[in-house]
């Protein structure tokens, strides 16, 4: 399986995790030692180290984010693209309160790998998020 593959694979769990909150099915898909990090000078910025840490902070910011809304649309903005050891993925993700307009997030996902698991995630996330026109 090619890392664009098993980085889809990782992406699709993403997804039903964000709709059951079956965060664990993540396991699968990282190192031990994994790395999540954002530094991007705002309130997103943060690092997760090990793989219970990083689990920990999906169920976190899904409880946070994901499920103040009704629905979680992401979309990827472009194909993942793959160079070495790293995986690239642009996105947007619209999140819609029936009634309102949508707030959107966008960025670029890369991941770094290690034996076809996930050992450094960054995900590049706009500083911000505005509401949809």
């Amino acid at each position: 399986m090619t890392r664009t593959e098993n980085f889809q694979r990782y992406a699709d769990a993403v997804e039903e995790c964000a709709v059951d909150g079956n965060w664990e099915r993540l396991r699968d898909h990282f190192t031990e030692d994994v790395v999540h990090e954002r530094s991007v000078g705002a309130l997103y910025d943060f690092r997760q180290q090990g793989i219970d840490d990083v689990i920990a902070g999906y169920k976190e910011s899904s409880n946070n984010i994901d499920r103040r809304f009704d629905r979680r649309i992401f979309v990827a903005t472009e194909p993942i693209s793959e160079t070495d050891k790293r995986v690239r993925l642009p996105w947007v993700c619209l999140f819609v309160l029936d009634g309102q307009p949508a707030c959107v997030d966008e960025g670029i996902e890369v991941a770094t790998y290690r034996d076809n698991h996930i050992c450094h995630l960054v995900p590049g996330v706009a500083d911000y998020m505005a509401r949809a026109e």
